[in-house]
């Protein structure tokens, strides 16, 4: 069912939109990462819902909750909760089942690196902030190990980004960070895939 603002029916695009333009409006930084991002830079999929990283803590939740209580699906403790322990939550329309999943930038030295590489494009007809193509690959393969290698379309999507985007990735970042996210078999993979399509 596509969600609705007002009665207005909109797109998925159009949720994801609202979501970061309202971020914006609050000063909180962010940057989009999975599906969307690697549907920007590799090859456009479907998607049931976005993620989104953002700089956000404890005391950002009762303007969070502010800024989409009127037409966003959000509990007030339970946003509390989430961002005082450093969860993920879920912002849903009212009239609609897709989500946008906030993650507050973890504390390490990878996530750290990452958000400050994120960069500026043009994507669902605006501006936003996104991860860079290689850290979309990065995160792509460390979603399919933690998934216990279940969900080959995380491998697929970071093929796909890998493979539109060879010739102006950092390689010798890639190398590095896959070998520290353990995640460097599932690259030598793609690149083999790549060499061996050509």
């Amino acid at each position: 069912m596509a969600p609705t603002f007002g009665g207005i029916s909109v797109s998925e695009d159009d949720v994801v939109a609202t979501v970061l333009s309202r971020l914006e409006g609050l000063g909180l930084e962010y940057m989009i990462v999975g599906s969307y991002a690697s549907n920007a830079y590799g090859r456009p999929r479907g998607s049931f819902d976005a993620d989104v990283v953002a700089r956000v803590v404890a005391g950002d939740a009762q303007r969070i909750f502010d800024a989409f209580k009127d037409d966003f699906a959000v509990e007030e403790q339970a946003l509390a909760r989430d961002l005082a322990a450093g969860r993920m939550f879920n912002l849903i329309p009212f009239s609609g089942m897709f989500k946008v999943d906030v993650i507050p930038v973890r504390q390490t030295e990878f996530a750290r690196t990452e958000f400050a590489r994120r960069r500026r494009v043009q994507a669902i007809g605006r501006s936003v902030w996104m991860a860079s193509p290689e850290d979309t690959i990065l995160f792509k393969l460390s979603w399919f190990q933690q998934g216990d290698g279940v969900s080959a379309r995380q491998v697929e999507d970071a093929r796909d980004v890998y493979h539109a985007q060879k010739g102006d990735l950092d390689e010798a970042y890639l190398d590095r960070w896959a070998a520290e996210l353990g995640v460097m078999p599932e690259l030598t993979r793609i690149r083999q895939a790549d060499q061996a399509s050509r």
